[in-house]
């Protein structure tokens, strides 16, 4: 994954990296609910495998060479209940 339009793996004015590998993440939902839609019970999980990833590199920091990196969400998992009236 690259994160400069260039799409070059290292920024070439500061020689700062720019790039990631590839990431591959595993969400899933599991849920019912009763016939007439009144209420919803889910299990969710977002990130199952605990995938480490950037979401972004670079942005003004790689122009004095002190480049920020964001690093993606880790594993997440909850569960979620709605009811209508």
């Amino acid at each position: 994954m690259f994160f400069d339009v260039t799409n070059q793996p290292v920024e070439p004015l500061s020689g700062v990296r720019l790039s990631d590998e590839p990431a591959t993440l595993v969400n899933f939902t599991l849920g019912m609910a009763d016939a007439n839609d009144s209420w919803r019970l889910e299990l969710f999980a977002e990130n199952l495998g605990n995938e480490k990833y950037l979401i972004d590199a670079g942005n003004t920091g790689a122009t004095v060479g002190i480049p920020t990196y964001i690093a993606g969400a880790p594993r997440f998992w909850g569960v979620s209940y709605s009811q209508r009236f």
